[in-house]
C-alpha cells in the first residue's frame, strides 16, 4: 500500500478490503454491487474508469481535492492502469522528478512491492508508469495543506532543512519516535507477563511470592494503569503488545512522573534480563548495565570460566555511556508525547539520520514506506550529490 498524502494511500485492486473507507477504480472490480451502501458502507466512489467513479467530466484533480476534504483513513483501490495514471499525476504535480528521475524512482517502488508482496504482477506497474510519465497532466495543488509522503520530505529535508513543509516531518518524525518507544515499552511488558512467576522477575518488581492472579500487586507494576495503559484490551491475539490506535499503550496521556517510572522500570527489566535498554531508533545495544548483571554467579552460563568472566567485567567497566549514541535513550520523549519536534531536536535528528551508516533510526518499517528510496536520498546526500537530490524534493 503506497502512502499519498495525508491518511490518504493507493493500493493495487487485487488487495482490496472491507475496512477502510475505499474508492474504486477497475475494470474488473468496480462494479455496481459495491455502490449499495447497506452491503459496502464505506465505499465513497466505485466505478471502471474515472468519470464511471466520480461523474462525467470529473478527473484526477476533482478525486484528490475530495479526499483531501474527507478526513477519514481512505484507499484507492485501482487496476495497474488507473493506479499508474494517479500515482504519475500525483508525484509529477508535486515533486521536482524528470522522466529520468521518475524511472528511478518507480524501479525503486516496484522492487520494495515485488519483495513485499513477492508479486511479479508488479513489474508491469513499472512498465505502465514509465509510459504514462509523459501524457499524465501536471496540477497545481499548492493550495492544499496536505502531509506529503514521508520519503520525498526526506529529500527535502536532506537538501535543506527549512523547507517549506519542515513542520509536516517534525510531526511525523514525532509520531515515528513515539511508536518506536511505545513498541519497546510494549515487548518489555510482554516479556513481563510471560516471565512473571520468575523470583528474580518478581524481585525487580519490588516483591516475591506472587501468583498468576495477584502478580499485578507487585509494586513496581502499579506504574502499568490507566488512563495511559489498559491490562484488558480486545484485540486480535498479540495486537495489544503493538503500537497503534488499538494498543495497550498511548504515551501521550502519561504525565512526566508516570513516563520517567514506565521507562525506569522498562530499562531495569531489559537490562537485567536482556542486557540491553532502550534501543528505539538505534542499531547499537546498550550494555551499560551489563557490568552489575553479570556479577551476580546466577546470571554466568556454567561453562564460563573465571578468567574469561574477569576479562569481560575489565572490559565492561570500562565501557563508557558516553560513546552510547544519543538516540540509544529516551531524550525524545517530550516529543513523542506532544507529537512535535522542537527545532533543535529536527536538525539534530536529521544529522543523526545522515551520520548512521547504513539504516535509517526513527524512521519505522512499514510497508508504506519506501525504505529503498529513502536511503538513496540519504547517501546522495552524503556523497553530496546535491544536484541529483534536488530533483527528488517537493515544489
Amino acid at each position: 500500500m503506497l502512502h499519498l498524502f495525508d491518511n490518504k494511500f493507493l493500493q493495487l485492486d487485487k488487495y482490496i478490503d472491507t475496512f477502510s473507507y475505499r474508492v474504486v477504480i477497475s475494470k474488473q472490480y468496480g462494479t455496481d454491487d459495491l455502490r449499495n451502501t447497506s452491503l459496502y458502507p464505506k465505499t465513497l466512489n466505485t466505478g471502471k474508469n474515472f468519470e464511471d467513479a466520480l461523474g462525467e467530466g470529473n478527473d484526477i484533480n476533482f478525486l484528490i481535492r475530495t479526499l483531501f476534504n474527507f478526513k477519514e483513513k481512505v484507499v484507492i483501490f485501482a487496476d495497474i492502469k488507473n493506479y499508474s495514471k494517479i500515482i504519475t499525476t500525483w508525484l509529477k504535480s508535486t515533486t521536482n522528478m524528470d522522466k529520468e528521475t521518475f524511472d528511478y524512482y518507480t524501479d525503486c517502488l516496484v522492487h520494495t512491492f515485488c519483495k513485499t508482496y513477492n508479486d511479479p504482477s508488479f513489474e508491469s506497474l513499472s512498465y505502465q508508469m514509465k509510459d504514462d510519465w509523459i501524457d499524465c497532466p501536471e496540477i497545481d495543488f499548492s493550495d492544499l495543506d496536505f502531509m506529503p509522503s514521508i520519503e520525498f520530505m526526506f529529500a527535502s529535508a536532506f537538501f535543506d532543512t527549512n523547507f517549506n513543509k519542515k513542520i509536516k516531518l517534525q510531526s511525523q518524525l514525532a509520531k515515528f519516535i513515539k511508536r518506536q518507544y511505545e513498541f519497546h515499552i510494549l515487548e518489555i511488558r510482554k516479556y513481563i507477563d510471560r516471565f512473571i512467576l520468575d523470583a528474580d522477575m518478581q524481585e525487580i518488581l519490588g516483591g516475591k511470592n506472587k501468583t498468576i492472579n495477584n502478580y499485578h500487586d507487585l509494586t513496581r507494576m502499579s506504574i502499568y494503569r490507566l488512563p495511559f495503559f489498559k491490562e484488558d484490551i480486545i484485540n486480535l491475539p498479540g495486537f495489544g503488545y503493538l503500537p497503534g490506535s488499538t494498543s495497550k499503550l498511548d504515551l501521550s496521556l502519561t504525565t512526566d512522573k508516570e513516563v520517567e517510572e514506565l521507562c525506569r522500570v522498562t530499562d531495569d527489566v531489559a537490562s537485567s534480563y536482556m542486557g540491553v535498554s532502550n534501543t528505539s531508533g538505534s542499531s547499537t545495544f546498550r550494555s551499560d548495565h551489563m557490568p552489575s548483571l553479570f556479577k551476580r554467579d546466577l546470571r554466568w552460563p556454567h561453562w564460563v570460566s573465571e578468567e574469561t568472566k574477569q576479562s569481560i567485567l575489565k572490559d565492561m567497566s570500562n565501557y563508557s555511556s558516553d560513546s552510547i549514541p544519543s538516540c540509544s535513550n529516551w531524550k525524545y520523549m517530550s516529543a513523542a508525547k506532544k507529537g512535535m519536534l522542537s527545532d533543535d531536536e529536527y536538525i539534530t535528528i536529521i544529522d543523526e539520520i545522515l551520520d548512521e551508516p547504513i539504516g535509517m533510526p526513527y524512521v519505522t518499517m512499514e510497508e508504506t514506506v519506501i525504505l529503498t528510496l529513502v536511503v538513496y536520498f540519504k547517501s546522495l546526500k552524503q556523497t553530496n550529490d546535491n544536484d541529483r537530490l534536488k530533483k527528488f524534493i517537493l515544489k
